[in-house]
């Protein structure tokens, strides 16, 4: 081995020396830099505190304090209103250094962070981890008070249950579980409670907080037994979660405001269907065998209601379908009512009032060419029948095409060739039209036919009207044309005409006549300047922190025209059945509700487009 000369060892030394009081030197700086900055912070001097701990993690990162200063820093842009980066830096901590002795400071500071951005939720997560983790009791006290009061005052029944499958603990479940039972409770949704209840002791059958939840469970199978239960099948996930969910939120709505006028306390049984058939057929054999259950809203869809409604009425249940527009589905059986008028019964609606009261004999027809356009058409002519009136032209298209023309032309083109065969345009030797007097109902024209339908410069009067069953998002494309081959003649169309946006968007480009015109039913219309419909509008608005919208008074009418039977009585199913058979001009927010002999609502509305305004006919 070779040996190290004197003069190595030396510099070696002196080396050695310089590197000890140069890092002596920074851990000085270190210590000064953070010192200021904690000093700082306690003289409540935030932003020189953030600039020196800032500068120490900059200058030395990974430094001997780091810990310390993450946390400082954290805590510094907390007292700063800085949340969001409050959050950040705990969180960087946290993930640096999992096993720092800062770890359940830092916890504490980020659901105090998550609290002040209103992220409740994913602070009381947190909150329950640092609980699980046990340790400082300081913090574990704080952090039980927090925890306590946002449950309490800061999330409705929905957060609390989405805090069930995060927070797996069994104090955690016990004191959300808990929380939820208490506010069903009060809205009498017990069948629900005793659910969470139940599900709780199957997890924690040996929990200390046995006794409590199985008192909480006595209770509510006492007040159950007191209450009546009607059943909900919604899709409230899936793809038509939001329109279920409004459903729902009517629905709840109806009964809330039922239960607070002391009246037979009614139970909400909500299922969800998910949108799918089986689905909803289980959740419908499930509510159909508690004797307790009176009556079943839903499902949303017309194929799920039909499953729904063979189920229930092989269980004796009434059924009341919400929104469902399939011909047939009351014809399941004695139990089942449609509030929603089915097509058929719409496209004989419009025949009654176009033919029966305005004398209207001759119609063209433009159709969607699927289930609805088709269903409407063939009830259309089946209701034409014996009426005097008659289809002379039907053209179809397909969903989604941005071009009528051919279509359109097509019915022009007839309409002309009928009003030169009915002599209501007569030909004359080209260059002649002023020579001939005009009369009454007889136009003079000098060109052929072709020309005549080119031109569009003639109004089309050979039709008494238009009958036109087309989708709601293809409306943008038959107004224009309709418009543009010049038809002078009313238009009568179904539900998917409702919408005053579009309407008035094409109104301000088009002659407005060829709208003005324009007759359509609608299932729902509400009157903005009725006192009645502005009180429940404010309620409804109070309490469910929302807007109703046509789906959230859907289901406030569908549970208000049950609730009103049930009163402060207890029928039993086959009397809520009878009296439903009899209902008539039940007066519902969307209007007055009657079934007829096949248990369908004819409440249907007739609406005019006029002067820029949706005006109620019939």
């Amino acid at each position: 081995m070779k040996r190290i000369t004197t003069s190595t060892g030396v510099f070696m030394l002196i080396l050695f020396s310089l590197g000890s009081a140069l890092k002596a030197q920074e851990i000085q700086l270190i210590d000064s830099l953070f010192y200021r900055g904690v000093k700082a912070y306690k003289a409540k001097h935030f932003n020189e505190a953030l600039e020196h701990l800032e500068f120490l993690d900059r200058v030395y990162p990974g430094h001997r304090r780091s810990t310390g200063s993450l946390l400082m820093r954290a805590k510094t842009l907390y007292r700063l209103g800085e949340y969001q980066r409050s959050v950040e830096a705990f969180n960087l901590l946290l993930s640096q250094y999992p096993e720092s002795k800062y770890a359940d400071d830092a916890l504490y500071g980020k659901a105090m962070a998550l609290y002040q951005l209103n992220v409740y939720d994913e602070a009381v997560i947190i909150l329950f981890q640092l609980l699980d983790r046990g340790g400082d009791t300081r913090l574990l006290h704080k952090a039980a008070i927090l925890s306590t009061d946002i449950m309490d005052y800061r999330l409705d029944v929905h957060g609390l249950r989405r805090l069930l499958d995060p927070i797996q603990d069994e104090r955690g479940q016990a004191a959300i579980t808990l929380r939820i039972v208490q506010r069903l409770m009060k809205t009498g949704q017990h069948q629900q409670c005793k659910d969470l209840l139940e599900s709780f002791i199957q997890k924690f059958p040996r929990s200390v907080y046995m006794i409590e939840i199985q008192q909480k469970l006595r209770q509510v199978n006492e007040l159950a037994k007191g209450s009546l239960k009607l059943g909900v099948i919604l899709p409230v996930s899936g793809e038509m979660a939001e329109q279920g969910k409004a459903v729902l939120s009517g629905i709840k709505y109806a009964a809330d405001k039922h239960n607070a006028q002391g009246l037979t306390k009614v139970e909400l049984v909500v299922r969800d269907s998910q949108g799918k058939m089986i689905t909803a057929i289980q959740a419908a054999q499930e509510l159909c065998s508690d004797p307790e259950l009176r009556a079943i809203i839903g499902e949303l869809e017309s194929d799920q209601t039909a499953a729904v409604a063979a189920v229930a009425q092989e269980r004796g249940v009434p059924v009341l379908a919400p929104t469902a527009s399939a011909e047939g589905i009351a014809a399941i059986g004695s139990n089942v009512f449609q509030l929603s008028t089915p097509l058929n019964v719409r496209a004989r609606a419009i025949v009654d009032y176009a033919v029966k009261g305005l004398d209207l004999k001759k119609f063209a027809v433009l159709a969607e060419a699927g289930q609805y356009g088709s269903t409407m058409v063939n009830a259309f002519k089946n209701a034409l029948e014996g009426t005097g009136g008659q289809i002379l032209i039907e053209k179809w298209y397909y969903s989604g095409d941005n071009n009528l023309s051919a279509q359109f032309k097509s019915i022009r083109e007839f309409g002309v060739q009928k009003m030169l065969n009915d002599t209501v345009l007569i030909r004359v030797p080209k260059g002649k039209v002023d020579q001939y007097t005009p009369r009454l109902g007889k136009i003079f024209v000098d060109k052929g036919l072709d020309a005549l339908v080119d031109s569009t410069a003639l109004a089309v009067t050979a039709f008494d009207a238009f009958f036109m069953p087309v989708l709601h998002e293809d409306l943008q494309y038959v107004i224009p044309q309709y418009a543009k081959y010049n038809f002078t003649t009313k238009v009568f169309g179904g539900v998917p005409w409702n919408d005053p946006d579009i309407l008035e968007e094409h109104r301000r480009f088009i002659d407005s006549r060829y709208l003005d015109n324009l007759i359509f039913l609608s299932d729902y219309y509400v009157d903005a300047s009725d006192l009645r419909y502005n009180q429940f509008l404010n309620d409804y608005r109070s309490v469910m922190r929302k807007n109703p919208e046509k789906l959230d008074v859907f289901g406030f009418d569908a549970a208000s025209v049950l609730l009103s039977l049930i009163g402060d009585r207890r029928p039993e199913r086959n009397v809520v059945t009878q009296e439903l058979s009899g209902l008539k001009d039940f007066q519902g927010i969307e209007g007055p509700i009657s079934f007829n002999e096949n248990r369908v609502n004819t409440g249907i509305r007739i609406l005019q487009y006029r002067n820029g305004r949706i005006l109620l006919l019939k």
